[in-house]
């Protein structure tokens, strides 16, 4: 079997060490010299001379960065000089502007001169300032050509506000002799200085002086036709006209025969009228003028002026009639106005003063007659008879209209004749309303015509009043305008028939709006509107009431009563 081996005492022994041997020839490479430590002494060198590279490299960026942050401020402030809308040096205008380029370049330079001193060495100001130099060129540059720009603007407006001013002295003082030749003279060699200053030549010159004398002719020509002083413009004209060119020949030659027409119009008219006593007379006169634009316009002047004659013939009548009624309304009496006053009046304002005389001495109130109400009103509604209206007298009205009433219609034509908006928007609305109630009317049969009979006319008169009340108390409950379906609805209810009276043979009806006080009709269910009848059923099944025609046909009864009575 296998024997494990046994320690039997000490197994390591001493034995002296063996002697190290020594080269005596060794190299000096071998300790660290030689070839050796040059090239070290090259690699350390080489080394030394990157970081200075890397050095400068990182110092040169710095100085770039520092000059160019630099630039970008004066760029910015460059800017700010020349396009600041409140301060910048474009902002001068005229001859403000003149110097601009001294005044901003210095500006310029202190900006540019702080900027390079907060820079931290030669180099970063050597850099910053090749770059301020630069946009000291450009900034000079654009003011110099503003500059430029200015002066020919000032230069031109001084010129031309120059001309202004003498043909403006001239045309004023047109009537001192020798004024016009005077200024034309001055005007010409303001003109040919102002010519040799931007560098024209002689033909360039010759244009400018020609069309700016021109151009005085013409203001010349204008402002006697303005003056109403034709005949002197066209005696002007041709002592002128070959120095009048271009386009302002042809303007001149217009207006010249606009204002001379004008002129000799007004003169052959003026002429006619003072001749001739009537439009006829003076019409036939006109007749005889040959040229055709003439003869129109004075035609024209000739109806014109009757035309204003027969309105202050009307409002001389209207004014003398008011006076006589004045008086009559103070002193209770027609026996207060004088002779002369009541001979001026025709027949029909004698008669509309008697019977305001009458009623103020029988202290009768004065009850409003609805058809002529209502006549009035439809006369200012609609445009074919609106200027009929505002040529009314309605004070020969005033006895058969009340105080409101006559208040409304005077006020009323007052307000279109002074082109009153308000009038024109309430006539809008009685015009809708008038509409719905004309054709309501005249679906039931009613003549609405002027020439209606007395009976018929009073008829239709009282529905138009019964209208109105409802409409303004519907207007007062609910605070609001009355639509067009509610005045249908008001209509309609009006305009329901029933019977009043039972009769063996037949029964005599009515409408609700001809009922008398304390007369009523009977209805059947079939005779209510169908909106009424509708919201009457909705009424009842709310109150959880049954609906039966009784019920129904008794509280319809109700608000026809109360439309029939706030209409009385």
């Amino acid at each position: 079997m296998p024997q494990v081996p046994r320690y039997s005492g000490t197994q390591v022994r001493e034995e002296s060490v063996p002697g190290v041997r020594i080269e005596p020839t060794a190299s000096t490479e071998a300790f660290g010299g030689g070839q050796s430590l040059e090239r070290l002494n090259t690699a350390t060198r080489g080394l030394n001379d990157e970081v200075v590279k890397l050095v400068a490299r990182e110092k040169e960026a710095a100085d770039d960065a520092a000059s160019q942050e630099a630039y970008g401020r004066l760029v910015t402030l460059k800017n700010e000089l020349i396009y600041n809308p409140e301060t910048g040096a474009l902002t001068r205008k005229g001859k403000n502007a003149f110097g601009v380029s001294d005044e901003y370049g210095q500006k310029y330079q202190k900006l540019a001169g702080e900027i390079e001193s907060s820079l931290t060495n030669g180099n970063q100001k050597a850099l910053f300032r090749r770059m301020a130099e630069k946009e000291a060129l450009e900034l000079n540059g654009t003011l110099e050509r503003h500059t430029f720009v200015e002066s020919q603007a000032f230069q031109e407006n001084t010129y031309k506000s120059l001309v202004s001013t003498l043909q403006d002295d001239a045309i004023k003082n047109m009537d001192v002799p020798g004024k016009i030749d005077g200024n034309m003279n001055l005007i010409t060699g303001a003109t040919m200085d102002f010519a040799r200053k931007r560098g024209m030549d002689a033909t360039q010159t010759k244009a400018l002086v020609t069309d700016t004398v021109s151009k005085t002719h013409s203001a010349v020509i204008n402002r006697l036709l303005t003056n109403g002083r034709d005949i002197e413009a066209k005696t002007y004209f041709d002592a002128n006209k070959d120095a009048i060119v271009g386009t302002d020949i042809t303007a001149v030659e217009k207006v010249l025969e606009e204002g001379t027409l004008r002129g000799e119009s007004q003169r052959q008219a003026d002429n006619i009228v003072s001749t001739y006593a009537t439009r006829t007379e003076a019409l036939e006169a006109a007749k005889g003028i040959k040229e055709p634009k003439l003869r129109d316009e004075v035609e024209r002047r000739v109806n014109d002026h009757f035309q204003q004659q027969k309105l202050a013939l009307a409002e001389a009548k209207e004014s003398r009639f008011k006076q006589a009624a004045d008086i009559l309304e103070q002193t209770g009496t027609r026996d207060r106005i004088p002779p002369d006053l009541w001979a001026s009046l025709d027949i029909e304002e004698r008669n509309a003063i008697d019977r305001r005389d009458k009623q103020l001495k029988t202290k009768t109130k004065v009850e409003t007659e609805w058809t002529t109400y209502y006549e009035l009103k439809s006369m200012a509604s609609s445009p074919a008879t609106k200027d009929e209206f505002l040529k009314k007298n309605l004070l020969t009205f005033r006895h058969v209209l009340a105080d409101a009433e006559f208040k409304e219609i005077v006020g009323l034509q007052s307000s279109l004749r002074s082109n009153d908006d308000k009038a024109e928007k309430e006539l809008d609305g009685y015009r809708t309303k008038k509409q719905i109630v004309d054709e309501t009317l005249i679906a039931a049969g009613f003549d609405i015509s002027p020439k209606a009979n007395k009976s018929n006319a009073e008829k239709t008169a009282q529905f138009r009043r019964m209208v109105d009340e409802n409409v303004m108390t519907l207007q007062a409950q609910t605070g609001k305008k009355a639509t067009n379906a509610d005045v249908q609805q008001i209509v309609d209810n009006l305009m329901v028939k029933g019977v009043t009276v039972r009769g063996w043979i037949w029964d005599t009806t009515k409408r609700a709006f001809e009922l008398k006080p304390g007369e009523s009709m009977a209805i059947e269910r079939a005779d209510i509107p169908r909106t009424e009848l509708n919201k009457i059923e909705d009424a009842l099944k709310r109150r959880n009431i049954a609906v039966t025609d009784e019920r129904i046909i008794e509280l319809y009864n109700r608000k026809l009563q109360g439309l029939v009575n706030r209409g009385r």
